[in-house]
């Protein structure tokens, strides 16, 4: 076939056009069938059935190949060496559903125009690993949509042009591997933005022309269009091997491109930039590279840092300036001096063992302001929270510029570090000179907030105040998982109160620390024939989603409510329809009301420890246009709902940039999908197209929820389907990495009206480590729903009692691992406790914690002893056979901690001590917790009858089982409770309650029958052991014998020492049980 040679560039899509327009034309005459592919018998582009009109293509055909997910359908193959297989026209994907070609081998001869790509919905590929593609005049990559040419061997020749990106909403990609790939023209699109690129490894670009191209190559070159040898984490991004080298020849009658790359044993691509500047404000600075071919990936780097030039370029690894020998391509340098030179060097360690040995680098570091920078604590978590229990921890900071001296303040209260001076005696710690830059504070509270500040003296002794810094020593984050959702139903057990508060208010009293409902105007058809709820509707001020919040009280209100999570489906006042495309001006509101509720958030309830996440309902509806699960979406709304996405996305992140000295409090923006099955399966016109994967992949969020019934409603197939589910929406998403949990998917919605059937989705769920399980939904938000956990009377559904119970197996969990362990429990324990909530009861999981090694770590058996004898025989003394006795068979492992409670509390001394009635009280007040003037004397006397013939221990371990004694409990985390939610208090620590539950005392008993000051070390007779007993014994301290005297203990005459330790060990004792 005869090659013709176009000299002149038409560089412009106006002309491109006109191009296309005549050379069709002039094709069309000649045309014969078109030849549709649809692969049902094999591979092979010469076998007759696999078109749909019988027989293979000829030179006058038009050939169309879309990918057809139905039946066994394989794209074309041209296999044979000894083949030629012809058509007239190629066009891959021309009805926008995606298409793939492979040429292995013969030759493919098209006597006219190749399209790569013509319809803009779905990528398609070509793919040249042998033999030839010959192009009569013109290819196309693409006309219209994304395509991707990977030309790894053989030859592809256009006689026309290579036209690259013809329509605005085009995107080509050509990866010139190995092989040939040769053209009359190279044309491109020259928009503002020109898409399209060339990467060119051991192949070759050949322009077949008289003129010299080499120009028009090195300007594609120079804007990144065209790479070699090149990486990036988006086809958008790519950037050549900084090693690699172009070699553009002109020939006379051609212009070839080729690349080269020079040896990459040793690291390159240093960051920052050799000679270049960081900013060490905010800290040390990050050390990156490329590694060298064949680094291995354990210790593959030997890193070395100084002042010097010449101590870095000698250095050995027994120098000083050598950092380790590190995994990573990276190093975080630690505090580095400001205004400061500073050189580095990486040697690679390749897989045989041999040091290639690296360039040395620079850097300078930037001046810094002249207040100091905090160092420790950088981050604590998602709450703020961190296990900070250590008398050895240390805070640290940077100091400010020309700072020759630190000046310390430390404690509890805002106000007094911020405008503590020296003679502050509580707050000042005292000066640290340099080069010193930490402090230990010494044992910290667990579930108090620390302030700091580090006032900077300069050389000429000048002082710069610095800033109050702040951290939690708390628990480790824990998340209780299981949680519901309230949106509007067909029916009101409260019809004074919105939807939203009452079921906000349930979920509150069930224990749940996450809750999702809708930030709009509500109404349900089925109730009230569908008139607008009053509690909820817009106001006339209300003209976006910060106005809404700021003017309907009821949302206020919700949004104070002490949920940890708060999850809200936000669309714009403004209004939004998705139908006709997302316009500019929809984009611009909607991006606006989001960047304005998320700053409102993170400025109201910063130190809050709170999280607020916004999101959008079942996303494949609105992709879908409707409800019709089996039609495909159009392309255009693809394209829309991935701007529409991204956009949101934009607003939430920019919001939280904007403000990052706020702390205490996160915002999110999260997707959620409905339909992932079909997707899976991949059947056209069977649902092959949904969010998952026409979305999903093009955008980037901090979470994706998963509205599971597309999973969880397949008992048969379950856990394995929900699994499947979940995996394939975390492999094509891509996130933000801002999310806290390690699993970045969650469910939003699941739940049936069968109690075995949600069992095995809470597990499922679980299992694969949904941060998030929520059920689907408080009340029924129809009549025909089953699914809900509190019907139109207020009684509460099997749901309701399941999801409870759960809920206060993991907060008991919690409050026991707080108690005997003094933290919380690990995921691993979590997972475990939900995997078998069922299964294990309440006194169960406290007796696998208190016999546990770690609780044995935790405290030591005779301390553990010792305060069992103090809560529930009223004695310390450790020298009484019993107490001996009982250590022994403890240390021996004769018997368990928790039969140890077993026999104490079914002893005689304790029967002598306690009579029934009393054990019966603390059960109901202490265990159950009823409020005493709530505890029914009927109750209270059956219990008595009870003990009559029942043990103790086996009593208390069923009222430790009892459902309301787990949720009296979360009930006793709020405090002040007031109508608009506002002051309400949450406990993240370990409640008074809790300690009465699961740290068996009854020194309120022995104090109730003694008269007053009769207790042992009360001396004030208040029935406790606290400060005013230490006042007391302090003013008396040392005094001369007298018949009677406040504080002599022992009965020595004086109060001194001795009487101070045993004061000391009951003031333990009532810590330790929390009386």
């Amino acid at each position: 076939m005869a090659k013709r040679n176009i000299n002149s560039l038409i560089l412009s899509a106006p002309a491109i056009c006109l191009l296309l327009f005549f050379t069709t034309a002039s094709c069309i005459a000649v045309f014969a069938e078109n030849k549709i592919w649809w692969g049902y018998e094999d591979d092979n582009w010469d076998t007759a059935g696999n078109w749909a009109t019988e027989g293979v293509p000829g030179s006058a055909d038009p050939v169309f190949i879309d990918h057809r997910a139905s039946g066994e359908f394989k794209y074309p193959v041209i296999t044979d060496a000894n083949t030629d297989s012809r058509c007239a026209v190629l066009k891959l994907s021309q009805y926008g559903t995606g298409g793939r070609l492979d040429v292995i081998g013969g030759v493919l001869a098209i006597e006219s125009l190749a399209y790569i790509g013509v319809g803009a919905a779905y990528e398609c590929q070509l793919n040249v690993s042998g033999g030839e593609m010959l192009v009569g005049t013109h290819m196309y990559v693409p006309y219209a949509g994304v395509t991707s040419v990977n030309i790894t061997g053989g030859k592809v020749s256009v006689s026309g042009s290579l036209v690259f990106c013809h329509q605005s909403v085009a995107d080509g990609f050509i990866n010139l591997a190995r092989g040939t790939l040769e053209a009359g023209a190279l044309l491109w699109n020259t928009g503002e933005t020109r898409f399209g690129h060339i990467n060119i490894e051991n192949g070759k670009l050949i322009i077949n022309s008289t003129a010299d191209r080499t120009g028009q190559l090195q300007a594609l070159i120079d804007s990144g269009n065209i790479t070699a040898y090149g990486s990036g984490s988006t086809r958008y991004n790519w950037v050549s091997h900084p090693k690699a080298a172009f070699k553009i020849e002109y020939t006379g009658t051609s212009t070839v491109l080729t690349a080269a790359i020079e040896d990459v044993n040793t690291a390159w691509d240093p960051s920052p930039a050799d000679g270049g500047c960081v900013d060490v404000t905010e800290g040390s600075a990050n050390l990156a590279w490329l590694s060298g071919d064949n680094t291995r990936q354990e210790a593959g780097h030997d890193l070395y840092l100084g002042a010097s030039y010449e101590e870095v370029n000698i250095a050995e690894t027994d120098s000083p300036c050598w950092q380790g020998r590190l995994d990573s391509s990276s190093f975080e340098t630690g505090p580095l001096d400001f205004r400061s030179g500073y050189y580095w060097r990486v040697d690679q360690i390749d897989t045989a063992g041999e040091v290639h040995r690296g360039d040395v680098w620079s850097f300078t570091t930037l001046p810094s302001r002249r207040q100091a920078k905090e160092l420790f604590p950088p981050d604590n978590g998602l709450l703020g929270e961190s296990l900070i229990n250590d008398p050895n921890t240390k805070i640290s900071w940077q100091s400010g510029e020309d700072a020759v001296t630190h000046k310390i303040y430390f404690g509890t209260c805002y106000d007094t570090v911020s405008e503590a001076e020296n003679d502050c005696l509580i707050t000042f710690k005292g000066n640290i000179d340099e080069p010193a830059r930490e402090f230990s504070p010494g044992a910290l509270q667990k579930g108090s907030e620390y302030f700091w500040r580090v006032d900077e003296i300069d050389h000429n002794g000048g002082l710069t105040k610095g800033e109050v810094w702040s951290f939690w020593a708390g628990y480790d984050v824990h998340n209780t998982r299981v949680a519901s959702q309230g949106f509007n139903a067909w029916y009101k057990v409260d019809p004074d109160k919105a939807w939203v508060e009452q079921q906000a208010e349930i979920a509150l009293e069930m224990g749940c620390e996450i809750y999702k409902f809708q930030l709009k105007p509500d109404k349900n058809e089925n109730y009230e024939d569908g008139t607008a709820e009053p509690q909820t509707a817009d106001t006339a001020e209300v003209t976006s989603l910060l106005t809404r919040v700021q003017n309907v009280p009821v949302w206020q209100r919700v949004l104070d409510m002490p949920f940890r999570y708060t999850l809200i489906w936000a669309y714009p006042v403004s209004g939004l329809n998705l139908h006709d495309g997302y316009s500019q001006e929809e984009a611009q509101a909607e991006y606006q009301e989001l960047y304005d509720l998320t700053i409102y958030l993170l400025l109201e309830y910063q130190n809050t420890n709170r999280s607020f996440m916004l999101g959008n309902w079942e996303g494949d509806w609105h992709l879908l246009e409707g409800y019709d699960d089996t039609v495909e979406p159009r392309p255009e709304m693809i394209e829309t709902m991935k701007l529409w996405f991204a956009n949101r996305q934009a607003a939430v992140k920019d919001a939280r940039n904007s403000l990052p000295q706020i702390q205490g409090v996160n915002v999110y923006h999260y997707v959620e999908m409905n339909k992932v099955q079909s997707a899976i399966d991949g059947v056209v016109g069977e649902g092959a197209y949904r969010l998952v994967n026409t979305v999903l992949p093009y955008i980037t969020v901090d979470a994706v929820s998963y509205s599971a019934r597309n999973a969880t409603h397949f008992i048969s197939e379950m856990p394995e389907r929900l699994y499947t589910h979940l995996d394939y929406i975390e492999s094509n998403a891509n996130f933000t990495g801002c999310w806290p949990f390690e699993k970045a998917v969650f469910i939003g919605e699941y739940g049936t009206g069968t109690v075995s059937e949600n069992v095995l989705a809470i597990k499922a769920a679980s299992n694969w480590g949904c941060p998030f399980i929520l059920y689907w939904s408080i009340y029924a938000t129809e009549p025909r729903f089953d699914f809900y956990f509190v019907g139109p009377d207020g009684s509460n559904t099997e749901q309701y009692d399941l999801h409870q119970q759960i809920l206060s197996k993991i907060n008991a969990q919690k409050e026991i691992y707080n108690i005997y362990l003094n933290r919380n429990p690990y995921e691993s324990c979590l997972e475990s406790l939900m995997n078998q909530f069922d299964r294990i009861s309440v006194s169960g999981l406290m007796s696998y914690i208190v016999n546990s090694d770690a609780s044995k770590i935790a405290i030591g058996s005779r301390e553990f002893l010792r305060n069992l004898f103090i809560a529930l025989l009223h004695t310390n003394d450790e020298t009484t056979a019993q107490f001996s006795d009982m250590l022994d068979q403890i240390d021996d492992s004769t018997i368990t901690r928790w039969q140890a409670i077993e026999l104490i509390m079914n002893g005689s001394e304790f029967r002598d001590l306690i009579t029934d009635a009393q054990f019966a009280r603390y059960l109901c007040e202490n265990v159950l917790l009823v409020e005493p003037e709530n505890v029914d004397p009927e109750d209270l006397t059956a219990v008595e009858q009870r003990l009559e013939s029942e043990s103790r221990f086996a009593l208390w371990q069923e009222f430790l089982n009892d459902s309301r004694g787990c949720m009296n409990a979360i009930r006793r985390r709020y405090s002040n409770r007031s109508s608009n939610y506002i002051d309400w208090q949450y406990s993240y620590g370990v409640t008074d309650a809790a300690k009465s539950r699961y740290l068996p005392s009854l020194k309120r008993f022995w104090c109730r029958l003694s008269e007053p000051g009769s207790y042992t070390a009360d001396f004030d007779g208040n029935c406790a052991v606290d400060i005013a007993d230490f006042q007391i014994l302090a003013q008396n301290w040392i005094s001369g014998p007298r018949d009677y005297l406040p504080g002599d203990i022992n009965g020595s005459g004086n109060v001194d020492f001795h009487d101070f330790e045993i004061l000391s060990q009951y003031w333990l004792a009532a810590s330790v049980t929390g009386e």
